[in-house]
């Protein structure tokens, strides 16, 4: 929360006071991308989700995110995305990112606002397999 501390002359005390009504939550996703739940590596595929995933996420348009816990909200992704080859199995990657919430899924107006009705997207056809550790 932005505040401010502020010290007077003659005052034996300081006042503190408050920006705006801050309250939102920053974290980070460590996912593992994998194309193919049948266990077979193909390069080429792997490739081709890491291009993509890559291109969702840095295009800079606000996102839906489900956190674990069943909270909603609509994200923005800050700082660098983090592509980590799995030194374990060829061709796989670990993707690593921050985010920082700027709305609740939950309101209509935020969803309004942030156009997520027009660009909404699901990767649960051909991405299903995107696991969050």
């Amino acid at each position: 929360m932005g505040s401010n501390v502020i010290e007077t002359l003659g005052s034996r005390y300081s006042y503190v006071v408050y920006h705006g009504n801050l309250d939102y939550i920053t974290g980070s996703i460590n996912c593992i991308l994998v194309a193919d739940s049948s266990g077979i590596i193909n390069r080429r595929s792997e490739k081709n989700l890491r291009q993509e995933i890559e291109k969702f996420l840095c295009n800079k348009k606000p996102k839906g995110l489900r956190v674990s816990d069943g909270r909603y909200m609509i994200i923005n992704i800050v700082n660098e995305i983090k592509l980590i080859p799995d030194n374990n199995l060829r061709g796989i990657y670990n993707v690593i990112f921050e985010y920082a919430e700027i709305g609740k899924l939950s309101n209509m107006g935020s969803i309004v606002d942030y156009d997520l009705m027009n660009d909404y997207r699901v990767f649960n056809a051909e991405y299903r397999n995107v696991i969050i550790q």
